[in-house]
């Protein structure tokens, strides 16, 4: 069983390379989802939940925030931060497992995954302040990996429906009209996620790993034309973003027993490394202008979040909070 799958079996807050590499996620997703444990008439969190009434509204951001899980609070949650790594906040605040945040293309919206209300892996909306938080996907499946469409009319991820693996699917940004992008995925055990879509709205890039293999890369079309493989690492390459241009690909290779950030072209070739430890280093995510990468380290022990120029010089921490730190996500 490849490595992604196996870990999305397990805890699966979507913390993917952090959690294969240093094992903290190695929980049972049956306990994860009773660790839950919010009662059906727990209080939403309201406008501003977690800030002062004279900090700024984070619905006024301008380009730089980024937000990221943390488990630093005793559960994971989500937090927006300034690109200098101040101004750290919790914009979710409650019971359960909040994790995977994904901007909306305007910035005005977050979509992430949550583990709460008695159901499994669900993904919410809501807005950049923590306000309005919404279920959009309400379904006894697991629904994990959330990505935007440029235009923000849509929201690709990963899911359990149709009983086969977990398949990418689409859907419009309120929940409607869910639809399969692959309609023929290969025969036996298959798994597909950690989707993202190009800036141009014309490919979506995904991870995918088959029977008794680890994940590898692949593109296709949003209406599932044209899929073809992109990497072929033995070990396995994930966490795949798309460079604000549409001209790079960062992700996550396995090098050995830890992760290290990659490029790529789009095309899949032209693959060059730009970390080399210590610890792993994986989950990146580009800033508007594309020039810093932001990414998950554990060289100081515990995952932490850290940015780097784009030719992967001059690495600089953000967090440095004792909990574990992941999955960044850069603001427009």
């Amino acid at each position: 069983m490849g490595i992604v799958r196996r870990y999305r079996r397990g805890f699966a807050v979507g913390l993917v390379a952090l959690g294969v590499a240093i094992g903290g996620c190695g929980e049972d997703a049956d306990d994860a989802s009773l660790a839950a444990g919010v009662p059906d008439d727990a209080d939403r969190p309201d406008a501003g939940v977690g800030m002062d009434e004279d900090e700024d509204d984070l619905r006024l951001h301008g380009p730089g925030k980024i937000a990221f899980a943390s488990e630093r609070d005793g559960n994971w949650e989500i937090y927006v931060m300034d690109a200098d790594g101040g101004n750290q906040r919790n914009v979710t605040n409650r019971p359960g497992h909040d994790s995977n945040p994904a901007w909306s293309p305007d910035g005005s919206r977050i979509a992430f995954v949550s583990i709460r209300e008695d159901h499994g892996l669900e993904i919410y909306v809501m807005d950049a302040d923590g306000a309005d938080q919404r279920n959009i996907t309400t379904s006894p499946h697991w629904d994990y990996d959330p990505a935007w469409s440029p235009d923000g009319a849509h929201i690709v991820f990963s899911t359990t429906q149709g009983g086969v693996g977990q398949a990418i699917h689409v859907m419009e940004s309120d929940g409607a009209n869910l639809r399969s992008v692959n309609n023929n995925p290969p025969e036996g055990a298959w798994s597909e996620a950690g989707p993202t879509w190009a800036p141009d709205g014309k490919t979506i890039v995904y991870e995918a790993d088959g029977d008794g293999n680890n994940a590898v890369l692949y593109a296709v079309a949003p209406n599932g034309a044209n899929r073809r493989k992109l990497t072929d690492h033995v070990l396995g390459d994930f966490n795949a973003t798309w460079a604000p241009d549409g001209e790079t690909v960062a992700f996550a290779r396995h090098s050995g027993f830890e992760p290290q950030v990659h490029l790529m072209d789009p095309s899949g070739a032209n693959i060059r490394r730009l970390t080399s430890g210590p610890g792993s280093n994986a989950h990146p995510a580009w800033s508007p202008d594309g020039a810093t990468i932001a990414f998950v380290s554990t060289r100081d022990g515990r995952g932490q979040i850290y940015v780097m120029d784009a030719d992967g010089g001059d690495h600089r921490r953000l967090t440095t909070h004792p909990g574990t730190d992941a999955a960044p996500a850069w603001s427009p």
